[in-house]
């Protein structure tokens, strides 16, 4: 009377230039007879490409290399560097985990010193920050991890073409950030995309905190591991260094007067 079976179906995806929406349809017939019917609304990506997202080669610091191989399958232009010593430019990739050894003090406020003047720097997925290197800290969730985050700024160049749908279930294990951080209390902040706990939605894993005249962005969304299996971590990952080819920040620094 009743029976559970699951198939493997393959199924062949067009080749599209945009982002199409298309719907799924199963159809269990007994005999001539439909009997039961599931719909599913699918969103297949066209092929990401990095190669034209900036104008130059963006600077890389990554010991491990993890981070290095992920914007080389995308296409990304940049320059890999071998230590934090060498001059850093206006734009600066800190890949995964190149903080799991301590940097010295110097190193911290050089890194500062550069977003201060201007420059951006993207920290991307990290299991310890160094001390001070924020101008107000923000503390990571090292417990925490995410399958639903939800767009904050939708209008941030970040987000171009990705919203709430996009910023869920990447890959087998649906996860789509990992250690993520506590919404901060204070500072020159926003907070991208947010994510949620028992208590709300008192996480970040993707928040801007401007300093001087450039920013620091910190991601601990799975760009690295998921750039090249779910096309919306990739499209994430196409914006962001989008954005760091961007000689402006998304909040530019502005001028008040308090008149008393």
């Amino acid at each position: 009377p009743a029976e559970l079976k699951r198939e493997s179906v393959d199924i062949t995806l067009p080749e599209v230039k945009t982002i199409t929406p298309l719907t799924f349809t199963a159809e269990l017939l007994d005999g001539d007879k439909l009997v039961h019917t599931e719909t599913q609304s699918w969103t297949v990506f066209p092929a990401i490409s990095a190669a034209q997202s900036v104008p130059e080669a963006i600077n890389v610091y990554d010991p491990i290399g993890q981070t290095t191989t992920a914007l080389e399958k995308l296409g990304a232009p940049i320059k890999r560097l071998n230590s934090l010593d060498e001059p850093l430019g206006k734009a600066l990739i800190i890949g995964k985990n190149a903080f799991s050894k301590a940097i010295d003090d110097k190193l911290v406020d050089k890194l500062r010193n550069m977003v201060r003047s201007g420059g951006k720097i993207l920290v991307l997925e990290q299991e310890k920050l160094p001390e001070f290197l924020l101008p107000f800290s923000a503390r990571m969730k090292t417990d925490g991890r995410s399958a639903i985050t939800f767009a904050r700024a939708p209008e941030h160049p970040a987000l171009k073409g990705i919203g709430d749908d996009e910023l869920r279930w990447w890959g087998d294990d649906h996860l789509v950030s990992r250690n993520n951080f506590i919404k901060p209390f204070n500072g020159n902040w926003m907070i991208i995309v947010g994510a949620g706990t028992a208590d709300g939605c008192l996480e970040t894993p993707l928040f801007e905190e401007y300093y001087g005249d450039g920013s620091f962005i910190l991601c601990q969304h799975e760009l690295v591991e998921k750039a090249d299996v779910a096309p919306p971590a990739a499209l994430l990952l196409k914006n962001l260094l989008s954005y760091l080819g961007k000689s402006q920040t998304f909040r530019p620094l502005s001028k008040s007067a308090l008149l008393a």
